[in-house]
């Protein structure tokens, strides 16, 4: 009795240790399979045709163990794809906002973060024209345009089509059907 009351006791001062602080999410598709993914949405963007290629920038964290693994998951998939990639590490907002307002990439693929809101990201693409990715859900419902989560076990493409039209995105309707919508229509 006394050892399950100890467990309890333990749980409890965990859980509530944790109440207010924002966990990053991993991402639930291998990155190898949201790229293709990735690649093939942007073939259904009718405003983003990029006849030298795509360049991929990439925010992630040099500090955050999941962060650094999804880049270089990234990066490998993208040259087996023969993508480009610029790896954008960022430790704090305002180095952020400088590596995206010198960036030349197409595309920004944004890793799981910590303490960067998601939201400044979204702004600062939507400025540039600037097409943003990723594959943790819950940043498309934070401003991103387009992310790769899961439903009954397959991969699922998530739109936020405000973020997205305010991107420059025109996404034809057969890629509108296949994915979820979040946010006002």
């Amino acid at each position: 009795m006394m050892r399950a009351r100890n467990w309890l006791v333990a749980a409890a001062i965990l859980t509530t240790s944790f109440l207010g602080v924002p966990a990053f999410a991993a991402p639930l598709v291998p990155v190898e399979v949201q790229l293709a993914l990735f690649v093939n949405i942007w073939k259904l963007d009718h405003n983003f045709a990029r006849p030298g290629g795509v360049t991929v920038g990439i925010i992630y964290q040099e500090e955050l163990r999941e962060s650094v693994l999804v880049k270089e998951e990234l990066v490998a998939a993208a040259e087996r794809l023969a993508i480009r990639t610029e790896p954008m590490p960022v430790d704090s907002e305002e180095l952020m906002v400088r590596r995206l307002a010198e960036t030349h990439a197409d595309v920004i693929y944004v890793a799981p973060l910590r303490a960067i809101d998601i939201g400044a990201i979204a702004r600062i693409t939507r400025q540039r024209g600037l097409r943003t990715v990723t594959g943790v859900p819950e940043y498309v419902d934070s401003g991103l345009a387009v992310g790769i989560g899961l439903r009954k076990s397959r991969p699922l493409i998530i739109i936020n089509l405000v973020a997205a039209r305010a991107e420059g995105a025109a996404f034809s309707s057969q890629l509108l059907n296949l994915a979820r919508i979040v946010g006002p229509l």
